[in-house]
């Protein structure tokens, strides 16, 4: 890698959901235009955006880093402290290969299945049994060492810095140096610079990226305050400085002019860091069978298929209405022989390749009509059939278009519900990269219009092979 660049490390995009504003293309066209050879996304306690970051990094010929930042539980993450801030630490973790891709999925489940408590949390046991593959940063001031310093505790940081190192590995934990121009933070780098040198482990630079450009800052403010459901003019509310956008190599070179190492250590990361993705190739669940079905068979569906069956046979079973069947799927013979559709496609010449043929990479596409009101009965039973941690509900996200951005600005900023409706119903949604309010100040203020929350699809499961 260039000697002369940097790697940002902890960044988060979008989907840190009304925390982080960087979408991803915006995100690649600015790294492609640093000639950074690589870039991590580490949103917090969730990987949502993984994969639309992997490929957009693809696309844009940046190395993608794979990483989150968790949430850690001072004790144990099914522990449930009174309060947020007793709560979890900070601790920024990176994939360095498959094996700890595989490990940060399976902790971040662990968290969200187990430990969400105000936040999804793992604990450091969690963490010792998934470490294999992963790098550590200490995190930002919210980090389980940050807080011990900031509390004049320096034998407490230490000894926190020694079971991390302990636990990953010297050569795979590093002390994270931020500087935005904060006393605490100073102060911490001091203390931290020391506690490396101690324990013998790295340092790395970062700049805890939540927005894009400088110039971001303000529309990234009215962005917290619609999360945090505060007003612009409240003082006693969460503030982000204007430091925590996308700097430059010679911006953050110049920065930490007076640790070298730890830039050169952004680098080192980024090159030892190797993961390669494989898209195309469906993983269902292992369906062991006695006998497997032509075009089926070739293309890897003859599981899929018995999954589909086996949950229209359980509702069957049980008194559930289920539709006769619809779409593509009712010119399968093999689905209407299994009971899946109610539809003879023989006798009204349907066409089976319409559903399924050898040339087809994508899973086939059978609509399902179940009753609405016992239909959780059939969702819960696939849950149970094939294990908890093996079937996960579709997530959708609701984004910021331009209307309801244009409301909520609004109201953060203190306008009357007639202006701000009566300013929204002018905004044309289909100008979804960005659009301009006039604010009561006079100026333009650039509204960006990312996810703002996720839910659950309401009849959407998908099962994996493995949790």
């Amino acid at each position: 890698m260039p000697r002369d660049s940097f790697v940002h490390l902890h960044l988060h995009t979008e989907y840190s959901l009304l925390d982080g504003s960087i979408r991803m293309k915006e995100l690649m066209k600015k790294a492609a235009e640093f000639e950074m050879p690589a870039v991590a996304i580490t949103d917090h306690g969730n990987l949502f955006g993984v994969i639309e970051f992997y490929q957009e990094a693809q696309r844009a010929g940046v190395k993608p880093i794979i990483g989150c930042e968790v949430y850690v539980a001072p004790g144990s993450h099914k522990d449930r402290p009174p309060s947020r801030r007793e709560s979890a630490y900070h601790f920024t973790l990176l994939a360095e290969n498959e094996i700890g891709y595989r490990n940060l999925v399976k902790l971040v489940t662990a968290a969200h299945l187990d430990g969400f408590h105000y936040a999804p949390r793992i604990d450091k046991a969690l963490l010792a049994e998934r470490s294999a593959g992963l790098i550590g940063l200490s995190g930002c001031l919210a980090g389980e060492i940050n807080s011990a310093i900031q509390a004049n505790n320096i034998e407490k940081a230490k000894q926190s810095a020694a079971e991390y190192r302990d636990i990953l590995g010297a050569e795979n934990f590093f002390v994270e140096l931020h500087d935005h121009g904060m006393e605490e933070q100073k102060m911490c780098n001091t203390a931290l610079v020391q506690i490396a040198r101690d324990l013998g482990v790295g340092m790395v630079a970062a700049n805890d990226v939540h927005f894009l450009r400088r110039s971001d800052h303000q529309a990234h403010d009215v962005m917290l305050c619609i999360g945090t459901g505060k007003m612009v003019q409240d003082e006693t509310r969460l503030h982000y400085l204007p430091e925590l956008y996308f700097k430059s190599p010679a911006e953050m070179r110049q920065v930490f002019r007076d640790f070298p190492e730890a830039i050169k250590n952004t680098l080192t990361i980024g090159d030892r860091c190797r993961l390669d993705l494989e898209f195309g190739r469906s993983k269902y669940p292992q369906y062991r069978l006695e006998y497997e079905l032509g075009v089926l068979e070739k293309t890897g569906f003859v599981s899929y298929l018995l999954i589909v069956w086996d949950f229209i046979h359980f509702a069957k079973e049980k008194g559930i209405p289920v539709g006769p069947g619809r779409g593509s799927a009712a010119g399968s013979i093999v689905a209407y022989v299994l009971g899946i559709t109610d539809i003879d496609p023989l006798q009204y010449g349907l066409i089976f390749e319409r559903f399924l043929n050898p040339d087809r990479v994508s899973p086939p596409d059978i609509d399902v009509d179940f009753c609405e009101a016992r239909r959780g009965e059939v969702l819960e039973y696939v849950r149970q059939k094939y294990g908890e941690r093996r079937v996960a509900q579709i997530i959708t996200f609701g984004k910021l278009k331009a209307k309801s951005v244009v409301r909520d600005v609004g109201r953060v900023l203190g306008w009357s519900y007639r202006d701000a409706d009566r300013i929204s119903h002018r905004q044309d949604d289909s100008q979804r990269a960005e659009h301009y309010a006039r604010c009561r100040c006079g100026k333009k203020r650039r509204a960006e219009t990312g996810s703002r929350q996720r839910a659950g699809y309401t009849a959407a499961l998908r099962p994996c092979e493995s949790p």
